[in-house]
């Protein structure tokens, strides 16, 4: 198989993979929205809903191998940067954006990999180490930095979702046109709801902060009862849970036309 053969499959798998998930997190989060069973505590309810399948551990080691996949194709692409632009400043933008992708899958590849001989459940662990950050003398003024990248994701997420600029020159495929439309609708709900999710995420980290209660945070699982306390809290949280089977779909579907669109 010819070298770009090879990182074709890579991301092929990696897309498939990250998808995967998406969906059935958001898939769980929706069901138990309705009272269907289902339910909201992110990605540890994912390898829960793994591990008691049939062959869960297989399934798990498959899942945990292609989001390590995932990793490998975004660290390959901050390596070699294959899009890269003759703009020098973008250039490096997106060298560290694909680094920071990696980074972050390769942690919830290796959260997966974890679980396979320990269950999983890492919010106590999370908990811990924002109190020992906030105990710290330097620790608000980190937590607040992350604040600020946190409300920045939400706000990109936004602003792809509503330009559309998650998508790439599907007018260059005259037969994929129900294709296109199809992967841009459900794309759009995706990164708003992502963006929805990375804006509550970051009210959070702040109250952290300004409460000085590390146990205020608790992820998507947090996000997701924050949003079933408001009212029409179940409304709410099945849109956000939907968004998020959304993206996951649209992430399967980029791996499937993967010649077609670009995920960011």
């Amino acid at each position: 198989m010819k070298h770009q053969n090879k990182l074709q499959r890579l991301r092929q798998v990696g897309f498939f993979t990250k998808g995967a998930v998406y969906f059935i997190l958001g898939t769980l989060a929706a069901l138990a929205a309705f009272g269907a069973g289902g339910n909201i505590s992110g990605k540890d309810g994912v390898m829960h809903f793994l591990l008691n399948l049939p062959l869960g551990k297989i399934l798990m080691i498959i899942v945990t191998l292609g989001l390590a996949a995932y990793t490998l194709w975004r660290l390959y692409e901050a390596y070699e940067d294959p899009k890269s632009e003759d703009d020098s400043d973008r250039r490096w933008r997106n060298k560290a954006s694909y680094l920071y992708s990696g980074l972050f899958y390769g942690f919830i590849a290796f959260s997966f990999a974890k679980a396979l001989f320990s269950s999983p459940g890492g919010g106590d662990k999370k908990t811990a180490i924002m109190a020992q950050i906030l105990d710290t003398s330097w620790g608000p003024w980190v937590l607040w930095a992350i604040v600020a990248i946190v409300i920045g994701q939400a706000g990109f997420q936004a602003y792809i979702a509503f330009t559309g600029k998650f998508m790439k020159r599907l007018d260059d495929f005259p037969n994929q046109k129900k294709a296109y439309k199809f992967i841009k609708y459900v794309g759009r709900m995706g990164y708003y709801s992502r963006a929805l999710v990375f804006g509550i995420l970051a009210y959070f980290v702040a109250r952290v902060i300004i409460d000085h209660n590390a146990s205020i945070y608790d992820g998507t699982k947090g996000v997701f009862q924050y949003l079933l306390g408001l009212q029409f809290g179940s409304i709410l949280m099945a849109a956000v849970a939907v968004g998020l089977a959304a993206y996951g779909l649209f992430t399967i579907l980029v791996g499937r036309y993967s010649n077609l669109t670009k995920l960011r």
